[in-house]
C-alpha cells in the first residue's frame, strides 16, 4: 500500500474534471520518422543478459514507441538478432561504431513498424532506417574560356575552338 498524499502536496488524488483515459491502439503498419528520446542497457528479468531498450517519439504526433534490442541472451539467435538489430540501428543513425546507448538519443531515424497480434496488437519494429537526406544539388563548375593553344610553328595563327551558337528560342516545350 502508499499513500498518494506524499506524492501530491498531501492532498488526495482528485480526478475531477479531467478528461477520461485515452485508449493507445498500435500505430498502422509503415514507415515513421523518430526521434530517440532515451536509450539505455536493462537487465533481463531472468537476470542471465540484458538489452537496450529505446523510447521513441513520432515525429509531428503525440505517439511514442518503444522497442527492445537483445544485447546478451543464453541463447545465441537472439544474441545474433540482436546484433543484427543494434548494427542497422548504428548505420541508421550514421555512426561508425557505438559505444554508449547516450550517442543514440536526440538522433533522428525512420523506423519501419508492423504489428503483432499475438502480443496483443502491439508495434514491432522491423527496420531501422536512415531519414530520407534532401538531395544536395552539386555545385556548378565556375565557367572560364579554354586558354587558345600556343602556335604550332613561330607565326601561325592560333587555334579557335568552335563555340556551338546560343539558340534565339528556348526548345525546351515546357
Amino acid at each position: 500500500m502508499a499513500d498518494m498524499t506524499q506524492y501530491n502536496n498531501g492532498q488526495a488524488f482528485d480526478g475531477t474534471g479531467l478528461p477520461a483515459s485515452r485508449e493507445f491502439s498500435p500505430l498502422p503498419a509503415g514507415e515513421y520518422g523518430v526521434l530517440i528520446k532515451d536509450a539505455c542497457i536493462k537487465p533481463t528479468r531472468a537476470g542471465n543478459g540484458c538489452y537496450a531498450e529505446l523510447a521513441m517519439e513520432v515525429l509531428n504526433s503525440n505517439r511514442k514507441v518503444w522497442w527492445r534490442i537483445t544485447i546478451q541472451n543464453p541463447s545465441v539467435k537472439a544474441t545474433e538478432i540482436g546484433k543484427e538489430q543494434m548494427n542497422s540501428l548504428r548505420e541508421a543513425v550514421g555512426l561508425v561504431s557505438l559505444s554508449d546507448t547516450d550517442e543514440l538519443i536526440g538522433k533522428h531515424i525512420t523506423v519501419k513498424l508492423s504489428v503483432r497480434d499475438q502480443y496483443n496488437d502491439v508495434d514491432y519494429c522491423k527496420a531501422y532506417v536512415a531519414p530520407a537526406e534532401i538531395p544536395k544539388v552539386a555545385a556548378a563548375p565556375a565557367w572560364s574560356p579554354t586558354p587558345a593553344a600556343p602556335p604550332a610553328w613561330p607565326g601561325a595563327a592560333p587555334a579557335v575552338h568552335a563555340v556551338p551558337p546560343i539558340p534565339a528560342v528556348d526548345e525546351v516545350p515546357f
